[in-house]
């Protein structure tokens, strides 16, 4: 008896609360139903001057323009007024930073003010190969090796737009090493960008081309006569509707990337300039012919300069040398530049040569030291090598069906033949090199290379000439 009159006191002194939480909720619903409501009505009254404004067409062409306006100004109206009272707390003078993923992962805000891009490079080598006797004992050994050749992370983006940054760095072999770092400015006079920091000097067009995107799996040894990064300014543009594209800068020479840095007055300065054109390009690239010049003087540092190369294979030794050329006054590196495609099929070719002079007290005459190479590539799946006319160099390859998604992926045989002479009074030698390329591209993420090196060295100490033969290959994925 006792337990069933407390129930009843606890039901009658909790009744009225119950009853004024369920009239409190009802209140709540009701006033949001309102809210609700008022937001229709404005909505749909904003909606219907907008309609109004659109279907006027028959007004005069500034009255217009006007109108356009307004209908951008209410539409953005619309999209805060929504904003405001679906979320109170949101700021809509705040701009929202939204994900995307354009080949790479990255990030931009609305307005297109600032962005920043992150991707990744990792390529790892395999090597096989076979010297002759006398190679094996003057130059050294080709050993069978594997290698990450790449681990390159990078971040690049915009700054209120117009200004632009990068940073790329290797840590390959265990160590870290700059090798894109610069900021810049972009929308100058003849579409003109201005880069400050370690980049590529512009010279010739295997150089200009990223590594990812080489048909070999080495530059050539002629490249040995280019300059590549280094610490500097320079002005990139373009002209004739991108037909032609030019870039120049001042540059001071950097004996490593770890870090990259130049101190004293210990020479080194340089400066640099390549000329680009297409006479030639029909249906975005899929046919053209281009040529370029490239020019570079050089005061090297402490007077000194050494040029060296291997056969177009990172884990051979070097099979020609100069050695250190003292007492150097400075030296002109010039370039020339060609290349044609005719869909699947592309021809490119560069002569370079470098000028030494040496100094009144030097005993030497001046020497010149020059090499060409010249290549074929063919894609068998019928794609064609993508040209960036900005740059004007060549782009990444892009196949027309992904492999496991309906197609086979992007098949690509190539064909070379380089000659480097360092031979003159200094007796450096003479290299000969043959590859067949074979490259398949699964994506335009993926890549899978096979290379097969044939290298003819004449060299005075060795007597005779000698060769090796090179098998390699690798495996990469960008993003």
């Amino acid at each position: 008896m006792k337990n069933a009159l407390a129930l009843c006191l606890c039901f009658f002194a909790f009744f009225p609360i119950l009853l004024w939480a369920d009239e409190t909720e009802k209140e709540i619903i009701l006033k949001q139903q309102k809210e609700i409501e008022s937001l229709k009505k404005i909505v749909d009254s904003l909606q219907k001057r907008v309609g109004d404004l659109e279907i006027s067409k028959e007004v005069p062409a500034k009255k217009q323009e006007m109108e356009s306006q307004d209908t951008k100004v209410l539409r953005q109206m619309i999209k805060e007024e929504v904003t405001q009272l679906l979320d109170p707390k949101k700021d809509p003078s705040k701009k929202d930073v939204e994900p995307f993923w354009k080949g790479r992962f990255g990030f931009e805000t609305e307005d297109g003010m600032f962005s920043m891009i992150i991707g990744a490079r990792i390529a790892v080598d395999f090597l096989f190969g076979h010297e002759d006797r006398t190679i094996h004992k003057n130059q050294g050994p080709i050993e069978d090796s594997v290698e990450f050749r790449s681990i390159r992370p990078n971040i690049e983006g915009k700054v209120f737009k117009h200004f632009f940054y990068k940073v790329d760095i290797s840590l390959a072999g265990g160590s870290v090493a700059i090798f894109d770092v610069y900021m810049g400015v972009e929308g100058l006079p003849l579409s003109g960008r201005v880069f400050v920091g370690h980049f590529k000097e512009p010279f010739c067009l295997e150089t200009a081309r990223p590594a990812t995107w080489f048909t070999f799996m080495e530059r050539s040894s002629v490249e040995i006569l280019s300059p590549n990064r280094n610490i500097g300014i320079a002005y990139f543009g373009n002209l004739a509707e991108e037909r032609i594209a030019f870039g120049f800068g001042f540059f001071r020479d950097t004996l490593n990337n770890n870090p990259a840095k130049v101190e004293g007055d210990s020479g080194s300065y340089a400066f640099t300039a390549r000329f680009t054109g297409l006479p030639y390009y029909e249906n975005k690239g899929e046919k053209l012919i281009h040529l370029g010049v490239g020019y570079s003087y050089r005061n090297p540092i402490n007077d000194e300069l050494r040029y060296r190369a291997k056969p177009e294979v990172r884990l051979a030794p070097y099979f020609v040398d100069t050695g250190v050329l003292s007492k150097v006054q400075d030296n002109h590196l010039m370039g020339i530049e060609g290349a044609l495609v005719f869909g699947p099929l592309s021809i490119q070719s560069e002569f370079l040569c470098s000028f030494v002079r040496y100094e009144g007290a030097s005993t030497k005459e001046d020497e010149h030291f020059w090499g060409y190479y010249v290549y074929a590539t063919y894609f068998l799946t019928g794609e064609h090598r993508n040209y960036n006319k900005e740059k004007g160099c060549f782009n990444d390859i892009k196949p027309k069906s992904n492999f496991m998604e309906g197609g086979y992926g992007a098949w690509e045989i190539a064909l070379s033949y380089s000659k480097l002479d360092l031979n003159d009074e200094t007796r450096g030698g003479c290299m000969d090199n043959i590859i067949v390329g074979l490259n398949w591209y699964p994506n335009s993420h993926l890549r899978i290379m096979l290379n097969y090196v044939y290298s003819n060295l004449s060299l005075d100490k060795n007597l005779e000439d000698t060769d090796a033969h090179i098998f390699m290959t690798r495996f990469q994925v960008r993003f």
